[in-house]
Parts: structure tokens; C-alpha cells; sequence
């Protein structure tokens, strides 16, 4: 849908990106997931490794909520920064914040209007192994410890 969107020259803010961003080399989200995590987290390169940081992160509540205590803060500023930016550069009035876990984080009432997009599970996979390069198992595992909600639960 966001695709759709940008095609016809709307703004779209992906939250993904933005979650990159502030965990790249050099940033203090990086600095404070290392020291959160330790420096297994971190690839040969000095870049986070999404993988291990999930197999870490995601087989313990606490440590996934503490991941997210480090990364959610950080990424609010940019976005309110990324979301005014994209407006002046196109003058629009409206811009899209593509977020898969929104409702599930508890943001849904921050965007009006709110648009929904559901697809498959088999789908949500075939998505998190493109773009994390993560095996089918690796993905499913993650996917199902993210816990995103399904059909009417996101309808709301």
C-alpha cells in the first residue's frame, strides 16, 4: 500500500528505516544496544547483527521490551523530523507512516487517518527472510515473538 502511495507522490515515513538509522555505526541507540547486549550484537563490520540481536532480544520478554526501550525514544524524534520534512519538500498535507507493528505498539490513536493492511503469515515470512535475510525458521520465530496481531485484533 505504501508503495501505491509514494507512487502517486505522497510523503511515506518507513519506520523501518527510521529503526535502522538509529542503530547504525557511530549513533548512541548502537552505543546503548551494545552495552545493553554486549558486543555479540555487533558484525565483524561494526554493524548490528539483526540476527543475533533477535536471537537474543526475542526468546526473553524482558530483554525484547528492553530492546525496545532503547530503540522506540530514539526513533520518535526522527520520525516527527522525517514526517515535517517530507511535507515542505512535496507541500503535501498529508504524508504516509508506514509502521507494521503500530496497533500492536499501541500508536494506532497517533495517526488518523489509520489505514490497515493485513496479509498472510506465509506472507509476513516471505517479507521478514527478503528483507532481514533471515532463514524461513529464523523469520517464523521472530514473527511469532513480535506477536503482530491479526485480522479484527488490528480492525479496531
Amino acid at each position: 500500500m505504501a508503495a501505491r502511495l509514494r507512487a502517486r507522490g505522497l510523503p511515506v515515513i518507513d519506520a523501518d528505516l527510521l529503526a535502522r538509522e538509529v542503530v547504525a555505526p557511530g549513533t548512541p541507540g548502537l552505543a546503548a544496544v551494545v552495552e545493553a547486549f554486549g558486543p555479540e550484537v555487533l558484525a565483524a563490520d561494526g554493524l548490528l547483527d539483526r540476527a543475533r540481536l533477535a536471537e537474543i532480544a526475542f526468546h526473553d520478554e524482558g530483554k525484547r521490551r528492553a530492546l525496545n526501550g532503547i530503540l522506540h525514544p530514539r526513533c520518535r524524534p526522527g520520525q516527527r523530523r522525517a514526517r515535517g520534512g517530507a511535507r515542505r519538500r512535496r507541500g503535501a498535507t498529508i504524508a504516509c507512516y508506514e509502521a507494521a507493528l503500530l496497533v500492536e505498539n499501541g500508536l494506532a490513536d497517533a495517526f488518523r487517518p489509520l489505514v490497515v493492511v493485513s496479509v498472510s503469515e506465509d506472507e509476513q515470512i516471505a517479507r521478514a527472510m527478503a528483507r532481514d535475510g533471515a532463514t524461513r525458521e529464523q523469520a517464523r520465530g521472530a514473527h511469532r515473538r513480535a506477536a503482530p496481531a491479526g485480522g479484527e485484533d488490528r480492525h479496531r
